[in-house]
């Protein structure tokens, strides 16, 4: 049989053509838009581990945002997805650049506020372009991998220089961390990693990629050992306190109270007990570093105490700050306050450290509601996993002030990621419901019709 042209119905073919060609171009847009998007993002967590990898992965980080821009500007979209930490995070920034007219050195803290800006954005990004389960374990697996890369070059090249795991002596060869960056660097990646190590070798979603988190666990294990500072240790002891009170409770504001209370206890006999200024051969055991700290602290106290101006405005947005202000303290104290809340209180003053403080409480009050909310879940353990990580920070950074750099990235980046999954879920639980509520709906109205 031979079909002829005028067998086809062409008016119907030529009316449908355009807009399914103007259909497809625009799902390819999308999917290519999305692939830049989520590969963008995973190699920017990936580099972001790396000292030397920093300045590229901030740089594909602003090509990114200006391609989305770009891409929000013709398609006259200007929306934005309204988040639980858009408040917290805006009137921080806002109120340190206001400090900065009140700043020892405004020129320098206006230079670390604007490094600050892509740091907290990269948050309202993932938000923004982070649609899918898909996306979401593309970056977190990459971030995993940059994780566990770094824990192998540390402790693979702690080893190659000739040391062994139990050298506590005081040369700072014998910690490990110096490859890519320093030993602090290093402790504060392992407080962020350990719970997304725990999180990938537990969660059954994560089945296929699960010998990859294994093989992370034993050298982040490895890390640990050979990093050789308190404070990491002493965070990741608190951590997996807290894991167990949280299993046990399961109420927000028991676990903080048994949190306060035990912090309490340990603070008042810490700071009871006088410690020496002298040396020890032992890097574990040497008291002399947490004397310098006291003393500092004390300094800083009594500032902020003699001073209302100081209490109210601080000396300015920027981790040198407390050294220009002070630039003579001598031998007994330490350049840098050491302690990220009492920082911010030196920097931006008191109102300054409630916004700060602020930043962390809507973060833990989100992820526990969300462990809390679906337990033994996909959603829930991560939750869970982003509340220990930030636990574990800030234990850590009671000893330091390393909320700074390229952390402040990756922490923002893991709680942009925690935004998009309960975005996500939150989005499968109305689906499910419409679902069940649909048949009934169905039935009322054929009884209607026949009625």
């Amino acid at each position: 049989m031979i079909w002829s042209r005028r067998d086809f119905d062409t008016s119907l073919l030529s009316c449908q053509t355009p807009d399914l060609l103007n259909s497809l171009l625009k799902d390819m847009k999308v999917s290519s838009s999305e692939s830049i998007y989520t590969y963008g993002l995973a190699f920017v967590g990936f580099s972001f581990f790396f000292v030397r990898l920093n300045h590229i992965a901030e740089y594909v980080f602003i090509g990114l945002v200006v391609v989305w821009l770009i891409q929000k500007v013709k398609n006259r979209d200007f929306s934005l997805h309204p988040t639980f930490w858009d408040v917290p995070i805006l009137l921080f920034l806002a109120w340190s650049l206001l400090m900065v007219v009140f700043a020892v050195d405004p020129q320098y803290s206006f230079a670390e506020w604007r490094k600050a800006l892509p740091r907290f954005l990269i948050f309202w990004f993932v938000v923004n372009v982070i649609r899918t389960k898909r996306q979401f374990r593309t970056v977190l697996f990459a971030i995993s991998v940059g994780f566990g890369v770094l824990c192998l070059l540390e402790v693979a090249y702690y080893f190659y220089q000739g040391n062994s795991a139990l050298d506590f002596s005081l040369s700072g060869e014998t910690r490990a961390g110096g490859l890519t960056g320093s030993s602090q660097w290093l402790s504060t990646y392992l407080i962020l990693g350990v719970p997304l190590v725990w999180f990938g070798v537990g969660n059954k979603e994560m089945r296929g990629r699960r010998m990859t988190y294994i093989l992370i666990a034993g050298v982040m294990i490895a890390a640990i050992v050979v990093v050789h500072t308190r404070a990491t240790w002493l965070a990741l002891i608190v951590v997996m306190a807290v894991f167990f009170v949280c299993k046990i409770l399961r109420n927000f504001w028991q676990v903080v109270g048994v949190i306060g209370a035990v912090f309490l206890i340990l603070a008042l006999s810490f700071f009871s007990v006088k410690r020496p200024l002298v040396l020890t051969e032992s890097q574990v055991a040497n008291p002399a570093t947490m004397q310098l700290r006291l003393n500092t602290w004390s300094f800083a106290f009594e500032r902020i105490l003699e001073q209302p101006a100081l209490a109210l405005t601080g000396v300015g947005y920027g981790k040198h700050s407390f050294q220009k202000a002070y630039p003579d303290l001598g031998a007994e104290f330490h350049t840098h306050i050491h302690n990220m809340f009492l920082a911010q209180a030196i920097q931006l003053g008191i109102p300054g450290l409630v916004l700060f403080v602020w930043i962390f409480w809507v973060v833990l009050k989100k992820t526990f509601q969300g462990f809390q909310d679906f337990p033994n879940t996909y959603v829930g353990m991560f939750s869970l996993a982003i509340f220990l990580a930030t636990i574990g920070l800030m234990v850590r950074n009671v000893f330091d002030n390393m909320f700074v750099g390229s952390i402040v990235y990756v922490f923002c980046l893991l709680i942009g990621l925690l935004s998009v999954l309960q975005s996500l879920n939150e989005l499968e639980g109305a689906g499910n419901i419409a679902r069940k509520i649909s048949p009934g709906l169905n039935d009322v109205a054929n009884g209607m019709r026949n009625s």
